[in-house]
Order: C-alpha cells, then sequence, then structure tokens
C-alpha cells in the first residue's frame, strides 16, 4: 500500500477520505451505543434505515445494536404494544 501511495498520491487521498469517513461512522455508533436506550438504538436504525429493517435478519440487527436477538424481540414486543394503544 505504501507504495502504491508514494506511486500514486491520488489513491492516497482516496483511501485517506474513505478511512476518516469510517472512523466518523464508527464513532459515532459507539457513543450512540454508550448514551442512548437499546429501544432509542432500535428506533433511529428502522427510522434511518427502514428498508434494510425489512430486509436484514433480526439477528444481525441486534448485533449491530449491540444487544440480544431475544432483547430485540421484547422491544419489538413492547414498540407494537405501545403503538396498539
Amino acid at each position: 500500500m505504501e507504495q502504491l501511495y508514494n506511486e500514486v498520491p491520488k489513491f492516497e487521498r482516496y483511501f485517506r477520505i474513505i478511512i476518516q469517513a469510517a472512523y466518523g461512522n464508527m464513532s459515532k455508533r459507539l457513543v450512540r451505543n454508550h448514551s442512548m436506550s437499546a429501544k432509542e438504538r432500535y428506533l433511529l436504525f428502522i427510522n434511518s434505515y427502514p428498508e434494510i429493517a425489512q430486509r436484514v435478519p433480526q439477528y444481525m440487527i441486534a448485533s449491530y445494536l449491540g444487544i440480544t436477538k431475544e432483547f430485540l424481540s421484547h422491544i419489538r414486543k413492547q414498540i407494537s404494544e405501545e403503538a396498539k394503544s
């Protein structure tokens, strides 16, 4: 990679921008995981990515949110019951 960066400086800039964006997103996710409840994180996720929430298995969503699939199921049931009221 170093040799590529030295030979083609545009690659260095391109990959640096990608890495900076990924780092920023990871930092935001960590802050959310520590400052928001699991329910708040789930609601933010389904509002931000409604199409993904319908296509991806629940265990993957739970993993992304940092919770167990059982707890995600509990949250989903709770939200469903609140919507009925």
